[in-house]
């Protein structure tokens, strides 16, 4: 009979290890979205600084809730810190896709010269084709100021959602005005705009 308890109770103690630390990762990530939705970031930094969320995250998903965070304060010193901490970690490939494409695109809305450049390189290194493709298609028609990609954005343009219309014109636009074409980049513009407006207004 007392080896018949100890052997439940091993397989209760094996078992539900997971089962609680499931439960309580999921406790703590309610809180951390209630603290996002209402802007509480003093409460937030209180939760990421605790022992038991430090058990139950990864050090990357807890310096990467800080990096929402940053962005949501729009806070650019804090971008820039968190950026750097999450570069110095040993990622992962999935890992290093969120960094980098979210690094590049950030930058690139800044017009942070210097770092764009950054993550466009350590973006070559990437694994997925289609996101270096999306990057270097970036890099080439907003920093470049090119328009090799014009014919692919074109066939992608004629067959996209309507929601993403107005994107790909956006992007003909700058890549007709880098053409030299300016009654083109102008029809585009306008289109993009129309576009926009009609999609933000849902």
């Amino acid at each position: 009979m007392k080896t018949e308890m100890l052997v439940i109770f091993m397989v209760l103690l094996i078992v539900g290890q997971p089962v609680a630390q499931f439960l309580l990762k999921k406790c703590y990530q309610n809180k951390i979205y209630a603290c996002f939705k209402s802007r509480d970031y003093e409460r937030l930094e209180k939760i990421l600084n605790r022992k038991i969320v430090k058990l139950v995250f990864l050090p990357f998903n807890i310096e990467y809730c800080r990096l929402n965070e940053a962005m949501m304060r729009n806070n650019k010193k804090m971008i820039d810190s968190q950026f750097d901490i999450l570069l110095a970690m040993k990622l992962n490939e999935r890992q290093k896709q969120d960094v980098y494409l979210n690094g590049f695109n950030y930058y690139l809305s800044t017009n942070d010269r210097k770092r764009i450049e950054n993550f466009h390189k350590l973006s070559k290194t990437l694994k997925n084709e289609e996101i270096k493709k999306n990057i270097e298609m970036s890099y080439n028609i907003l920093m470049e100021k090119g328009y090799k990609y014009l014919d692919e954005v074109m066939r992608i343009y004629e067959h996209c959602a309507d929601e993403a219309k107005y994107i790909n014109e956006y992007l003909l636009s700058v890549m007709y005005t880098n053409k030299g074409d300016h009654n083109k980049a102008k029809y585009y513009e306008d289109l993009a705009k129309k576009h926009e407006s009609e999609f933000t207004a849902k």
